[in-house]
């Protein structure tokens, strides 16, 4: 019996990130899809998804987008290594020791699931934030310059411009704090 809630209790957690991870992130730019939506099309897409029962699919589209979100900063920022060079600039100078993980992992699980995989979570729920506020400014941006104006579209705009610094800012404090969580599991073995 204590395997079996095991194991429904490993695929709730896994469940529950995927959902803070990539999910939100989908719900992110789906808000403002329905905010374009409401402004400029007097909500046809809502009333077409709501008629035809999509739910399932809109949710599972949300979860894609949310993938396209981290694939997106990835390419953006992490593979061109511009990251690195924003974080110099703010003065966050840490390295993750990836390499590690394991043998913590191994060590003391519990301590690994309390102090260090929350925050690889937290770090990559983050980042996903940080991408669907940057993907929904310039979608805004573009659609500003090609659109009557209305000045709550322009305050969403003003607030996905903010998102977008703020969860690059919260991503890159959290993943400094990983990093020093990582090395002081270390430092205690």
């Amino acid at each position: 019996m204590d395997k079996a809630i095991e194991q429904v209790f490993k695929a709730f957690n896994h469940l529950a990130r995927e959902i803070q991870v990539y999910l939100f992130s989908g719900v992110v730019i789906a808000v403002n899809a329905l905010i374009i939506d409401y402004f400029y099309y007097n909500s046809t897409l809502l009333a077409f998804i709501q008629t035809h029962n999509l739910t399932i699919p809109v949710a599972i589209v949300l979860y894609l987008i949310g993938q396209f979100c981290m694939a997106f900063f990835y390419t953006i920022l992490e593979w061109t290594k511009v990251d690195k060079k924003i974080n110099k600039i703010l003065k966050f100078a840490y390295s993750v020791d990836s390499k590690s993980l394991p043998k913590l992992y191994r060590i003391n699980p519990e301590l690994y699931l309390h102090f260090v995989e929350r925050y690889i979570i937290l770090t990559m729920m983050r980042w996903t934030l940080s991408a669907a506020c940057f993907i929904n400014l310039i979608i805004d941006i573009i659609v500003i310059f090609n659109k009557d104006f209305h000045w709550q579209f322009l305050l969403t705009t003003i607030v996905f411009g903010t998102g977008t610094i703020t969860f690059y800012l919260l991503t890159t404090r959290t993943e400094n704090d990983y990093a020093d969580r990582i090395n002081s599991l270390k430092d205690d073995q």
